[in-house]
């Protein structure tokens, strides 16, 4: 079972439509209610990633592992900044 998305203007589209128009098919893995674009999704894990650094930063001041999990997730989200701006050229040049 699949769910596969598509457009609800396609001419052979099959019956059953979520509220957003568009069209689900009879393949179902999985059911999903809510549409969460990939944006949404990278953007709450950076804003994670930056709440470790933080924690880490002030709150572990006397652990081994402070600056192992300050560095990880600095690094984690600097890879975030650079991919949304990866995309936003790449999404300007289309």
């Amino acid at each position: 079972m699949l769910l596969v998305f598509q457009s609800s203007k396609h001419p052979k589209a099959p019956r059953d439509t979520c509220p957003c128009e568009c069209v689900i098919t009879k393949q179902y893995i999985f059911l999903m209610h809510h549409h969460v674009r990939l944006g949404k999704i990278i953007e709450i894990i950076g804003l994670l990633l930056i709440g470790g650094t933080v924690y880490s930063f002030i709150g572990m001041t006397e652990s081994e592992l402070r600056w192992p999990i300050f560095w990880g997730c600095a690094g984690g989200a600097l890879g975030i900044i650079i991919y949304r701006n990866y995309m936003k050229k790449r999404k300007k040049n289309t």
